[in-house]
């Protein structure tokens, strides 16, 4: 049976709701003087006037981390809302909101462009900030992680130095020192994200309830007669 009218109408009114400081905060960001508005709206390929392909590398990283988000916050909210581990919960939670972090600092350059132009904040000072999150992470929920696949994550988080140690002491320029920089950080995005879809699939698969066993039928007690058979009597 589908939900009434009224459910339906109330949930579009909470994503109307959700659209009203975004559309507010875009106004006032598009007053301020030299942002042209219309970038703020179109696609960097057509405002640009760049072939289709503009980015499309660092997109689909992007994808990714919208996935590892999606992935994190409903899990952790599925456990939440079915009595799973508190644990495994608070720390989906947490990582989620960690990779939301990460993925707006990669969609809007946010240590690269904000912090260093406009905040006038070091590069390497938001590196820090970055790690010491990283580690209050995973050090406080240090039990659900010993319990998951530890090593794909090990190996993400290798993948994601390589790739700063290259950003910050390679600087040829050259296409095999992109591919290097944003090759290993691209596969860092998407073994992190595998590592969490394993998680959430690990915690989900707990906290489901196991299905019944197949079992042979047990013998009737005693002085209890069989079921006759139904078949008829052969001629």
């Amino acid at each position: 049976m589908s939900p009434g009218l009224g459910r339906q109408v109330r949930a579009l009114g909470w994503v109307l709701c959700a659209l009203i400081p975004g559309a507010a905060a875009l106004l006032l960001v598009g007053r301020i003087p030299g942002v042209e508005f219309s970038l703020l709206l179109r696609d960097p390929a057509a405002s640009t006037h760049q072939p289709f392909y503009l980015g499309a590398f660092s997109q689909l990283g992007i994808l990714f981390w919208c996935a590892t988000v999606t992935l994190c916050l409903y899990t952790a909210f599925l456990l939440r809302r079915g009595g799973g581990d508190p644990h495994t919960s608070r720390f989906l939670l947490a990582a989620g909101l960690y990779a939301l972090l990460l993925l707006i600092d990669d969609l809007w350059m946010f240590h690269e462009g904000i912090c260093r132009q406009y905040l006038h904040i070091p590069e390497v000072a938001v590196y820090a900030v970055y790690l010491g999150l990283l580690i209050v992470l995973f050090g406080w929920f240090v039990r659900p992680v010993r319990r998951s696949e530890w090593a794909i994550l090990a190996v993400a988080l290798g993948l994601f130095s390589l790739s700063i140690l290259i950003d910050r002491y390679d600087h040829s320029y050259t296409d095999a020192y992109y591919l290097r920089e944003d090759g290993s950080k691209f596969l860092g995005i998407l073994v992190y994200f595998t590592y969490f879809l394993r998680t959430c699939r690990a915690a989900t698969a707990t906290n489901g309830a196991p299905a019944p066993a197949c079992t042979a039928p047990s013998p009737p007690p005693a002085g209890v007669p069989d079921r006759p058979d139904p078949s008829p009597p052969s001629a």
